[in-house]
């Protein structure tokens, strides 16, 4: 049962602004796919929600643009959207693959990037994929514009231990920028669940490999639902980068990469003894899956 609220829907980012300075206490509503079910379960109870969806004046929210230098992703871009953006496909694989999985088809068509980065689940499907991939989030507030690593944002997100990522006073994230690999790459997105249908997933890995000018591999790991904030494995990529085929090694990295694992233990999905092992095993699932090169 819904907790009665105040509901704003300006249509500039000034108005945005004026409202924000006005109410104080508010929730940004954008697909509103994890806040309204919060909401109604009386979970994320606020006196007031701001709608950004009919903000005119920042056409950033709505940009999906594929260019020589990445991605632009637009925080108001639907997952559907984004998989009917074909463009981006052959050299975003990860992040396509997990939005394929990302609920069903209704959920896709509200659920927003945007949303889905920044209310920062532990097992959001683009967490782990935006990390692979150096996502740069652009943000827009009273005192301008700026921009941070997705990573550092996580980070922060953890040390302050609230709901969310950081954001300061009346900041809005309006895009999303996502470098492209080397043209010798390989990224791809694994996951587990408890059923083999839709369901949200229990842990997930994404993982990328290039190679670079003078012909090293290097890697990039990072997984969600194993720690409280989709999280980015540097000493996992550079044991990987070190190995050089040693299979001995491998299982060291495997090992590494459950004990560097801080799931939940109150978990509903799985138990911590399972996400630690199944990490594990995806991130052997996806350094074998590398088509260009053998381990």
């Amino acid at each position: 049962m819904f907790i009665p609220f105040h509901y704003y829907d300006p249509k500039t980012f000034s108005e945005f602004l004026e409202i924000a300075n006005q109410v104080q206490n508010y929730q940004i509503l954008a697909g509103g796919t994890d806040l309204l079910v919060k909401m109604r379960g009386g979970y994320a109870a606020c006196q007031n929600v701001i709608d950004i969806k009919k903000i005119q004046d920042v056409p950033e929210f709505q940009k999906i643009e594929k260019n020589q230098d990445g991605l632009v992703l637009g925080s108001l871009v639907t997952f559907s959207e984004l998989l009917d953006y074909q463009e981006g496909k052959p050299f975003f694989t990860a992040l396509y693959e997990a939005s394929k999985v990302m609920g069903c088809h209704e959920i896709r068509n509200r659920a927003t990037i945007g949303g889905n980065i920044c209310n920062a689940a532990s097992g959001a499907e683009a967490g782990s994929v935006f990390l692979i991939f150096d996502a740069v989030v652009h943000i827009r507030g009273a005192q301008g514009t700026r921009s941070v690593s997705l990573e550092e944002l996580y980070q922060s997100k953890s040390k302050a231990g609230k709901p969310g990522i950081s954001l300061q006073n009346h900041e809005l994230v309006t895009h999303f920028f996502l470098p492209s690999l080397p043209e010798k790459s390989h990224s791809i997105y694994l996951r587990r669940t408890r059923s083999a249908g839709m369901d949200l997933s229990s842990l997930n890995l994404s993982f990328a490999c290039y190679q670079e000018k003078n012909h090293e591999y290097k890697y990039r790991v990072a997984a969600g639902a194993i720690a409280p904030i989709p999280c980015r494995f540097r000493e996992i990529e550079q044991m990987l980068s070190s190995q050089n085929g040693n299979h001995s090694s491998l299982e060291e990295v495997q090992k590494k990469i459950a004990d560097l694992s801080q799931p939940r233990p109150n978990s509903k999905r799985a138990s911590v003894e399972y996400k630690k092992d199944q990490v594990s095993e995806l991130l052997m699932q996806a350094v074998h899956s590398v088509p260009f090169f053998r381990l």
